[in-house]
């Protein structure tokens, strides 16, 4: 982003959620489950798209995006769970090494 431009999280009736710029994160910008995708520090994890504040902890390798209140994760190279939008880890696939 240019200088002066400012980060912000509108609904599709144009109101303000939430001011980005104090966010130093990479977000995915597609919105699910009122969860949206972030990393920090090479981690992921997710906001709540209506606040901006962190919902689910930046801890995995990967994160796609929630789909009917679930999502894939990677865990590592290899291990792919299943998170709900609350940050329960459901179920972990070891994958093939």
């Amino acid at each position: 982003m240019g200088d002066g431009e400012k980060r912000q999280l509108y609904d599709f009736d144009g109101n303000l959620l939430f001011d980005a710029d104090g966010i130093e994160r990479q977000m995915s910008y597609d919105v699910s489950d009122s969860r949206i995708a972030f990393t920090e520090n090479g981690k992921w994890g997710y906001l709540n798209a209506m606040t901006g504040e962190v919902a689910i902890e930046p801890i995995y390798f990967d994160a796609k995006d929630f789909h009917n209140g679930y999502a894939v994760v990677y865990i590592d190279h290899y291990e792919i769970g299943i998170v709900n939008t609350e940050g329960h880890l459901l179920a972990v696939n070891d994958g093939v090494k």
